[in-house]
């Protein structure tokens, strides 16, 4: 879409950006809502495919468990039977989604994201939560898809931000934070700016271009 979607990143925006906004006929609260169309997702499934390079077998398993707090139709543990995985990284996997554990106690919020600030999302696993090496494969490539990078090149405040789990229990408050890049902190924003601006059709505003 070249850039007519959406905006990295909304936090905020400077009253520059929103004359420009405005002066295009971009607006974004009406737009977020009619975005949001689950017709067009209908019928549509998630799944999970483990490669055999990684996992030592080649399976797709189809479906999957809601986020940390949301209703699912499988749990994690059930999900979890169907992968290749040994027991003891599953159970590894479905303790990091599901409990909420502190892993930096006795600290202030401000001082768990300074912490964070200054560890990736693979050693907060390793190091923190001690989990099983063998669930690492598991999250390493989650975020290719926003920063090109595994989850050894993705600071765990980053992470957190992102709602990426083993944060549920930690007791950190909203709110961006020094060293965050610029889309965690959008999402860490409390009453962040709709994510998503369109043109009143793609193209036809001086400028925008498929």
């Amino acid at each position: 879409n070249g850039g007519t979607v959406s905006i990295e990143s909304p936090f905020p925006y400077s009253a520059e950006a929103r004359g420009l906004l405005t002066e295009l006929g971009i607006e974004p609260a009406k737009f977020e809502e009619k975005y949001d169309d689950s017709k067009v997702y209908k019928g549509l499934k998630s799944a999970y495919f483990f490669d055999k390079e990684t996992f030592g077998t080649d399976r797709l398993v189809i479906g999957g468990p809601a986020p940390f707090g949301k209703q699912g139709t499988v749990s994690w543990s059930d999900f979890l039977a169907k992968t290749p995985l040994s027991e003891t990284v599953q159970k590894d996997i479905a303790h990091l989604q599901e409990v909420k554990v502190d892993y930096l106690p006795g600290i202030s919020s401000d001082e768990k994201k300074e912490k964070l600030s200054r560890m990736s999302y693979k050693d907060f696993l390793l190091k923190l939560v001690k989990v099983n090496p063998g669930v690492i494969p598991f999250y390493q490539t989650r975020t290719h898809g926003l920063f090109g990078v595994g989850i050894d090149g993705v600071s765990a405040l980053d992470c957190w931000g992102l709602r990426f789990p083993g944060f549920q229990g930690m007791g950190i408050a909203p709110g961006p934070y020094r060293r965050m890049g610029f889309t965690a902190m959008g999402e860490a924003t409390p009453e962040k700016e709709p994510y998503h601006f369109h043109f009143d059709r793609a193209g036809s505003r001086k400028g925008a271009h498929p």
